[in-house]
């Protein structure tokens, strides 16, 4: 019997062993599974991000950055990030190290080693420069035309004017399809005085690229300089028949003599003070006739804001997009807010350019777009319910009412009595059904908010609150 009893206990014991072992091998399973599947995602995430970096480079990065903490080894997210930070910002240092760690894994991958020696460069690591144009110049064509344009670059950061012109006109003779290149020669030989070979290379760049009013503009200043008058004021005209923003184009023709019935040169409508004044001036009109309900006067005054051109002034960049936003032209506000002169903008500037420009994507429809800027404003002031509000209403607009509701409801932790938040929450509420929290979000707005705050949309609260039935 004890033997009996001993060898039963014994099976029970070993039978439960088994269980916990079988039970814990599942466990185990359905942890590999879901890992494996997070991680699938993203990766997936990641190859839309390296799809997006030349199209949408902030959603790219975006996308990377989120990512990084969860894929931290993953090579796409060292080669997203090497490309995708800027090269010239605080940020360049850490650029260098996730492109060493992508190179690791890649050895020879062009674009790596290309934005490497670049950021290199930045940083003045001109040596380091130098070894990575040698790697490039093994890889190829493509590889070699690389390395002639950055050993350019880097005799250009070595004040080398004439050396970087031989690099770029060999790297020219390798790609003739190179228009940036031919634009960046072409300044380089002007301040060169090089004019004759300027005009041969313009010319050049016109047969290759006949639609590019910089080929154009750059042939009238070579001609210009050659005292070649008739035919640098054609070109320079041509130029501006392809891009009326030329400033290039525009200089020449000032800098022409004058002769008879000839118009006058452009941005000379004022004669006093330059340029960038009346810019000033003309946006400060266009905001003033706004005021005063003439939307085909702050038209008027806009388009004379525009014959600057591309501004270096922050200020005026900001002043001029809004201007354009407000008269329905994103488009504008949207290239004038893509310039590289906001490199230059300093904390407070950069975000209300962030708001703007994520507001005009939205209107141009690039929803992704809008939704990076939006969250890249929101992480430079994360404790700004307005930029909340702002993302919770494209959001909306974009059909995503989960993210829009609590955008609303993260405002509103901030801004209890704002009363226009409410009325944003309770329309989103209403559009996800559920009409007994809409109702309680109108109530609260129009009993419990600061009367300042409805921004005028009171009766649409009062409307909304009779419509669901409420008092």
């Amino acid at each position: 019997l004890a033997l009996g009893l001993a060898g039963a206990l014994g099976y029970v014991a070993y039978a439960k062993n088994q269980e916990a072992e079988r039970l814990l091998q599942e466990q185990h399973a359905k942890e590999d599974a879901e890992a494996k599947l997070a991680e699938e995602a993203d990766m997936a995430q990641l190859a839309q991000a390296w799809k997006l970096r030349e199209s949408d480079p902030a959603r790219a990065l975006a996308i990377a950055r989120e990512v990084a903490p969860r894929q931290p080894e993953a090579f796409e997210v060292h080669a997203l990030l090497g490309i995708l930070l800027d090269p010239k910002g605080p940020e360049a240092e850490a650029k260098l190290a996730h492109l060493d760690q992508a190179l690791q894994a890649q050895p020879q991958e062009l674009e790596l080693l290309v934005e490497r020696s670049y950021t290199q460069i930045g940083l003045k690591q001109l040596k380091e420069a130098e070894l990575s144009a040698a790697a490039l110049s093994r890889l190829g064509d493509a590889g070699r035309v690389a390395s002639l344009k950055i050993r350019g670059e880097i005799a250009l950061a070595e004040d080398a004017k004439q050396g970087a012109a031989i690099q770029f006109e060999q790297a020219l003779k390798e790609d003739p399809q190179d228009a940036e290149l031919f634009a960046r020669l072409l300044e380089l030989l002007i301040d060169l005085r090089r004019y004759d070979t300027a005009r041969q290379q313009a010319a050049t760049f016109a047969e290759q690229h006949p639609d590019d009013a910089r080929a154009h503009a750059w042939s009238a200043r070579a001609n210009q300089r050659l005292g070649r008058n008739p035919i640098a004021r054609q070109q320079a005209q041509k130029a501006l028949e392809l891009d009326p923003q030329s400033e290039l184009a525009q200089a020449v023709l000032r800098d022409l003599p004058r002769v008879r019935n000839d118009p006058p040169p452009p941005q000379r409508d004022h004669p006093s003070g330059d340029a960038h004044q009346q810019t000033h001036a003309a946006i400060q009109a266009g905001m003033q006739a706004l005021k005063r309900n003439d939307p085909a006067g702050a038209q008027q005054a806009l388009q004379a804001a525009l014959r600057e051109g591309p501004l270096d002034c922050v200020p005026a960049i900001l002043d001029r997009a809004k201007l354009a936003m407000a008269l329905g032209r994103p488009d504008f506000a949207d290239r004038d807010l893509s310039s590289p002169a906001m490199a230059k903008a300093d904390r407070a500037h950069m975000l209300a350019a962030l708001e703007l420009h994520a507001n005009a994507k939205a209107m141009l429809r690039q929803t992704d777009a809008a939704e990076a800027l939006f969250t890249r404003a929101i992480q430079l002031a994360p404790d700004d319910h307005d930029l909340l509000h702002e993302r919770g209403h494209h959001y909306e607009r974009t059909g995503d009412l989960a993210r829009a509701r609590a955008d609303l409801e993260e405002a509103l932790q901030s801004a209890p009595k704002d009363a226009h938040y409410w009325i944003t929450l309770g329309g989103i509420l209403h559009k996800l059904g559920d009409d007994d929290a809409a109702r309680a979000a109108f109530k609260h707005a129009l009993e419990d908010s600061d009367p300042g705050t409805f921004r005028g949309d009171r009766p649409r609260a009062e409307q909304a609150l009779k419509e669901l039935g409420g008092s």
